[in-house]
């Protein structure tokens, strides 16, 4: 009864970006330089199951001393469920973050046949922080809660910057026949990617965001009905120890960027003049993967 969908949930995400590039002929190179910045600001609120749900079994309505279950429909009708949860997120998150850029590259034209690509591309992309720094993560291995300003040495995001992000890149264009209309080309490259943990920001996690679960015992009678409510939650002080008992969604301080690299390999036919053949191979393969 209930349901387990993220509704009523609302979303408002704005985007500023600068970015330039420069060009540069010289001979047979051919210059370019550029760059970009972007900000982004994704503002929403979002929980899992904040409507509620439960669950009923029948193990109320069962015979005494028997191993056989009643029906579900049966303990609905007392009110008597078996487990419930419920999540409640205190406020609209803010999260906020940079994406910067700067890249260089050279295509140079060797002979008549044959044109070389070399490039260089810096990128970083900042974890998502929240704009009042009400987000918090988890230390698993010392049992500890990080907030922006407990027990952290990351910064606001509580996830370190990943800031050695180069990704090299080559291509190559080979004109294999006479009349030029077939050409060879090849080339490889990295990317990187900073995800957002399957979606679950640290939003997700406490004071900012409270999972409430509740279970009961088949052997006894109910403690709790439907009729009665759920109680509202009690923001813990992640300070204390004590107090972490709620469920959260803990990332890796130290976790990197999403790496990975891709080449290609193909070759063009021109057939007509406004006709061409292309066939080719792409590939990619992950290479770093903490960040998707």
């Amino acid at each position: 009864f209930g349901s387990s969908s993220a509704y009523p949930e609302l979303f408002h995400a704005l985007t500023y970006e600068y970015k330039d590039t420069l060009t540069v002929t010289k001979n047979t190179h051919t210059l370019k330089f550029g760059a970009s910045f972007v900000r982004d600001q994704f503002n929403g609120h979002t929980s899992i199951t904040p409507r509620g749900v439960w669950d009923f079994s029948g193990q109320f309505t069962r015979q005494v001393g028997s191993s056989t279950t009643g029906t579900a429909l049966a303990d609905f009708a007392l009110g008597a469920f078996a487990s419930a949860q419920r999540s409640v997120q205190y406020g609209i998150f803010g999260a906020r973050r940079w994406r910067t850029a700067f890249f260089g590259e050279d295509n140079w034209r060797v002979t008549n046949r044959l044109t070389l690509n070399l490039g260089l591309r810096h990128e970083y992309q900042s974890w998502y922080r929240d704009v009042f720094d009400r987000w918090s993560n988890l230390d698993y291995v010392h049992g500890t809660a990080i907030r922006p300003n407990l027990n952290n040495n990351c910064g606001p995001s509580m996830i370190c910057p990943d800031t050695n992000n180069f990704a090299p890149r080559v291509g190559i264009a080979y004109t294999l026949t006479s009349d030029g209309k077939t050409v060879l080309r090849t080339g490889s490259g990295f990317s990187y990617y900073a995800g957002a943990n399957g979606g679950k920001m640290l939003h997700s996690n406490p004071p900012m965001s409270i999972i409430q679960a509740w279970s009961t015992n088949a052997d006894s009678a109910p403690t709790m009905l439907l009729g009665d409510g759920l109680p509202l939650p009690v923001q813990p002080n992640l300070a204390d120890p004590s107090q972490l008992t709620h469920q959260f969604y803990p990332w890796d301080p130290r976790m990197r960027a999403a790496k990975s690299i891709q080449w290609s390999f193909g070759i063009q036919r021109q057939l007509m003049s406004d006709l061409m053949i292309d066939v080719s191979y792409v590939e990619g393969v992950p290479v770093v993967v903490e960040g998707w």
